[in-house]
């Protein structure tokens, strides 16, 4: 299976966070856990915020492969404008970004789009070039890690660009998912505009699920009749072994095993900051968020229908998944492509969340990738202009009917260009409908500083060696410690 970059590793590689899968991270990686092999998918990919490595990495942190070398440019002919897009992909992503530059290009030939692919830490890549004076126009933003360049001035705040278009104003804004506007708007100021959904939802094998006569997940974000209690009732019986060996999982852990258990606290009503915007407290020992780690941590030490983190470095969990050994996993839309290879034959679809014993309904993580313009760009107007059509209706159409993303205006969304493209599940519309039914993540610049003791101090509770009360206590310390230091550097 080839090595693509995942939505964490590209978090990951961004800060150089201890492998931050989910652009964030600058510290160093805690001790390296049980790491799952490199996972497919979305350099650009959503969720984009960088956590740590290791078992401790970002959904199951797997080695990520070199970021593909960037494209030769050429120089711009006389009377052309050069507009530098920065942005990370693997190759097939990569390839769909330059459908967008080429369409955009063949409308206007006094444009020339020069595509950057850094080849490092990128967001260390960035922050050399705004140093150095050599900034790009346009560059690819992740939801955790937007508001630490926000602060340090990369990003040109969008609000007045946007009023000075009424054409946009009035028909696209609108027609963005508002959860993703409010999203990347940091201190009163939008710096972004969504490009890409990457919310994560449960993922199930319906082939499994029929042998054993368990019922599909409802697929109503509303809906509270599936419970923890069932779900585990269910994994139970799609655990099969073979003498004393278990050949068949009911679940299995294919994402950062500290953000799924969040997942699971928000399922259960459960907070572990007092807001998601710029906290100012960590609340992980909140009795509803210690209950969800706890039955996460249960599922494979406890309840042994999951996959252990010791197995992952025989085989990753989405490669579980993808051989058809596992009934469910939890990860988000940049596992498509490569669950729906014709190589997998899966007979697969998607769904919500089970509740749990506290919580009021189904719930996922908001997150995704966007669009932002430097306020140092050279071009500002031709900046704008491009990077309006890459987050407006065309550029939109096109990365919808790829596969590969999943597209942030409602009108594409629910569009044929991109339900169409997406034939290996009958339930799509719930990647939508999951932006309405989602938390964020902390979005602030303490992102980075506090993954890496999320994972550290979390690993004995994924291990069996101590509770989720003991290490929750340890991270919250440790945590608290990280972002009270945050608002005074």
């Amino acid at each position: 299976m080839d090595k693509k970059l995942t939505r964490r590793q590209v978090l990951k590689s961004m800060f150089g966070f201890a492998g931050v899968a989910v652009l964030t991270a600058c510290s160093a990686p805690a001790a390296p856990a049980p790491a799952q092999p490199a996972a497919p998918a979305a350099t650009s990919a959503p969720g984009a915020t960088a956590a740590p490595t290791a078992t401790t990495a970002p959904a199951a942190a797997p080695i990520a492969s070199p970021t593909p070398v960037p494209p030769p440019t050429s120089a711009p002919k006389t009377g052309q404008t050069a507009l530098r897009v920065f942005f990370g992909a693997n190759p097939e992503e990569a390839a769909v970004r330059q459908k967008i530059f080429d369409t955009y290009q063949q409308a206007h030939p006094e444009i020339l789009i020069q595509p950057e692919i850094p080849t490092q830490n990128t967001t260390q890549a960035l922050l050399t070039e705004v140093a150095g004076g050599d900034a790009p126009d346009v560059v690819m933003a992740w939801e955790l890690q937007y508001p630490i360049l926000a602060e340090k001035g990369v990003y040109m705040p969008l609000d007045d660009v946007i009023n000075a278009d009424a054409a946009y104003k009035s028909k696209v804004l609108p027609d963005f998912y508002e959860s993703h506007i409010q999203m990347y708007t940091w201190k009163g100021k939008l710096y972004v505009l969504p490009e890409q959904n990457a919310s994560v939802v449960l993922y199930y094998n319906k082939k499994l699920l029929d042998e054993a006569g368990v019922a599909y997940p409802p697929t109503d974000w509303k809906d509270t009749s599936w419970t923890w209690e069932k779900f585990v009732d269910g994994c139970h019986k799609l655990t099969k072994k073979s003498g004393d060996q278990i050949t068949q999982y009911g679940f299995t852990e294919a994402w950062w095993i500290p953000l799924s258990a969040v997942i699971f606290a928000y399922c259960n009503n459960g907070n572990w900051f007092d807001r998601y915007s710029d906290p100012t407290k960590v609340t992980l020992t909140d009795p509803k968020v210690l209950q969800a780690f706890q039955w996460y941590a249960d599922l494979w030490n406890k309840e042994k229908v999951a996959i252990t983190p010791e197995n992952w470095k025989v085989q990753a969990g989405y490669q579980m998944f993808a051989a058809g050994k596992v009934a469910y996993t939890l990860v988000g839309h940049w596992f498509y492509p490569e669950f729906s290879k014709a190589e997998h034959n899966l007979s697969m679809d998607i769904g919500v969340f089970p509740v749990g014993p506290q919580g009021k309904q189904p719930m996922t993580d908001l997150g995704g990738t966007g669009m932002a313009m430097t306020k140092a760009t050279k071009h500002p107007k031709e900046a704008w202009q491009f990077l309006s059509f890459e987050c407006g209706p065309d550029g939109q159409k096109i990365i919808a009917e790829s596969g590969l993303f999943a597209p942030m205006l409602k009108s594409i969304a629910t569009s044929q260009s991109f339900l169409g493209s997406h034939k290996a599940i009958s339930n799509r519309g719930v990647f939508n409908s999951a932006m309405e039914n989602a938390t964020s993540f902390p979005i602030g610049p303490a992102y980075d500083a506090m993954a890496d003791p999320l994972g550290r101090d979390t690993d004995a509770l994924w291990n069996g060696q101590e509770t989720a009360e003991v290490a929750l206590a340890k991270a919250q310390t440790d945590m608290q410690q990280a972002l009270d230091e945050s608002k005074t550097s």
